[in-house]
């Protein structure tokens, strides 16, 4: 990026995540959640075609989370593939087009969240169908252990 580019964008950037008035302080002096959103930052500043986040919204205050909800909406609705990876399945339902529910490294069920619904039986919210799936497939894994402890 040209230098031009890196500031107007840069400032873009932390205006939208309300950190305009911070540009000139140490990041030292910046709580978890404004380095979170200074992240953010960073990585969007480049227009990237593919963005990854592993729990994002870990240390935002509501404000910060909702701004980030919005522009993670933003992005998909312009296009850009956002993966997003998180515990917080209120967050999956609010702005995700499609889900993976993942049970130690392995991928239980996918598919939008009205597709997973269907297919697990629930119009229930997406904590329970996380907690019911994991624990269908905890219990298949006990069982299969036992079955092996069982031919020793």
């Amino acid at each position: 990026m040209s230098p031009a580019d890196i500031s107007r964008e840069g400032d873009k950037w932390l205006e939208r995540f309300s950190l305009e008035g911070w540009s000139g302080e140490p990041v030292e002096s910046y709580s978890h959640g404004m380095r979170q959103r200074l992240l953010l930052c960073a990585a969007l500043m480049h227009s990237p075609e593919l963005l990854i986040m592993d729990e994002p919204m870990v240390g935002l205050d509501p404000r910060g989370a909702v701004r980030l909800k919005e522009v993670v909406r933003e992005l998909a609705d312009d296009g850009i593939a956002v993966l997003l990876s998180t515990h917080t399945l209120d967050v999956v339902e609010q702005v995700c087009d499609a889900l993976a529910i993942v049970n130690h490294g392995q991928i239980i069920a996918s598919g939008t969240l009205d597709e997973v619904r269907k297919r697990h039986q629930s119009d229930g919210r997406l904590e329970q169908i996380f907690l019911d799936l994991t624990e269908e497939a905890d219990q298949k894994a006990k069982e299969g252990d036992d079955e092996v402890a069982g031919d020793a």
